[in-house]
């Protein structure tokens, strides 16, 4: 009887303890077995990786450019990426790290790429063999974490459901979306993100360079309660008169709150960047949308962000030149409490707390860093937007990795003499123009370390 007890207690046990999670490691040209248990055997494909991947598990993807699928796939452009409830995808790494926070997705940039052929070109062009949507995230609960990432060139052209989402669909569920930039995607609605009854959190997203017909940014319909928290949404453009970036419709709930929605424009110019429609108690907080908006909520502010360019040297939106941080004197600067960041549910700095609020940025940036130049009597030291203001040390690292150098040089020389609205990289005394004064500010940086 006792034995029969014991050994009942012990089958009890061992059910209560789930089986260890499991990392399992991402890098475009890893060489060894390829069956993800370590970097030098990493898969090679994140598509191994979610399917060998259940609860629990996280995924570490290096720097470099993933497809969802293959041109000897049958039907390659209906595949996606597709998150898992449980498992936490996180990009960012260079490919030797051994713990999640010493990540940096600025300096190591895992790209998701709907360019099945890789043959893609500016403005749009040879994206009629692109897959359909990049990420789709159907059903998964708030333990699907996925942070880090650049999604781009995705083409949802095709008849419904593949003319929605073609950066990234989140049907149902509870996902995180965290730190991602998603641009350069085309559909016929909703280029970047769509969410369909869904209470997905989105925290310190950049959108920019979408296009669409109708809802170039963001599209949010159906029950549910989507929460968009400190996101940069601009540069973004919708083909039909009268469309949107970001649109709550048939809501009944949902929040934004300390973004920005600027420079995104359809046919009649810099209009309506976000609507909301039937959308229940749904609100827009503490953010600068340009021209303002009849949506319900508190805080809005109509303020140039003065964002350094939307356009970047090449005058294309969404082409990874661009540069939506703030630049010195922007009045979104300092301007907001630590109380509206989102929480840190991916662990950024590695401390165990995923119930504080966010430590860094979308850049990988301390988040709460305070401007010695912007008065702040009540106390607020964070920005509006993905990106938090670092302060004016080291304007002349164009790049943001840290250091003024030759990749810099190359930046500043490209807009060199430009001038007129919007300013642009390199002018870094906000005078208007790039010229020989900016210059001589750019050469005493020059192999400085920024601090």
């Amino acid at each position: 009887m006792i034995r029969t007890l014991c050994v009942a207690m012990l089958v009890v046990a061992g059910t209560a303890n789930p089986a260890s999670s499991a990392v399992r490691f991402v890098k475009a040209n890893a060489a060894g077995a390829n069956n993800g248990t370590s970097w030098a055997n990493a898969f090679m494909s994140l598509q191994s990786a979610l399917a060998a991947s259940v609860a629990g598990d996280e995924i570490w993807v290096a720097a470099g450019t993933y497809r969802p699928a293959t041109p000897a796939i049958p039907n390659p452009r209906t595949v996606s990426f597709n998150l898992k409830s449980g498992v936490k995808v996180l990009g960012g790494f260079f490919g030797t790290e051994t713990l999640a926070n010493q990540r940096n997705p600025r300096l190591n940039v895992s790209v998701l790429s709907g360019d099945i052929n890789g043959n893609d070109t500016p403005n749009f062009g040879n994206r009629s063999d692109n897959s359909f949507r990049v990420v789709a995230a159907t059903n998964v609960d708030s333990g699907g974490i996925f942070d880090g990432f650049v999604i781009r060139g995705g083409n949802a052209n095709a008849a419904s459901p593949q003319n929605v989402g073609a950066g990234m669909k989140v049907s149902g569920g509870t996902p995180r979306i965290l730190n991602c930039i998603i641009r350069d995607n085309e559909a016929s609605r909703a280029a970047g993100l769509q969410a369909i009854t869904s209470s997905a959190v989105l925290s310190q997203l950049v959108f920019t360079g979408n296009r669409s017909e109708d809802v170039s940014a963001l599209d949010v319909q159906g029950a549910g309660n989507v929460v968009v928290t400190h996101c940069t949404i601009a540069g973004n453009t919708a083909t039909v008169s009268g469309s949107h970036a970001v649109l709550f419709l048939n809501t009944t709930g949902g929040t934004v709150r300390g973004s920005i929605l600027w420079g995104n424009s359809n046919p009649q110019g810099f209009t309506d960047q976000i609507k909301m429609t039937n959308a229940g108690t749904a609100a827009v907080n503490s953010s600068v949308v340009q021209n303002g908006t009849d949506a319900p909520g508190s805080g809005v502010v109509t303020t140039d962000p003065l964002l350094i360019s939307i356009l970047g040297p090449d005058g294309v939106a969404g082409s990874g030149d661009e540069d939506l941080r703030l630049r010195p004197g922007s009045p979104s600067i300092d301007t907001l409490s630590s109380a509206g960041l989102e929480f840190d549910y991916s662990d950024q700095d590695g401390d165990g707390n995923t119930t504080e609020r966010v430590p860094f940025d979308t850049s990988w940036r301390a988040r709460n860093a305070d401007d010695p130049a912007t008065p702040n009597p009540i106390l607020h030291t964070i920005e509006h937007g993905a990106y938090e203001f670092q302060g004016t040390s080291c304007p002349g690292d164009i790049d943001g990795n840290g250091v003024v150098n030759t990749a810099d040089l190359a930046r500043f020389l490209a807009v060199f003499g430009d001038s007129g609205e919007p300013l642009r990289i390199g002018d870094f005394n906000a005078d208007g123009l790039v010229n020989t004064a900016d210059l001589v500010m750019f050469l005493s940086q020059f192999g400085v370390p920024c601090v």
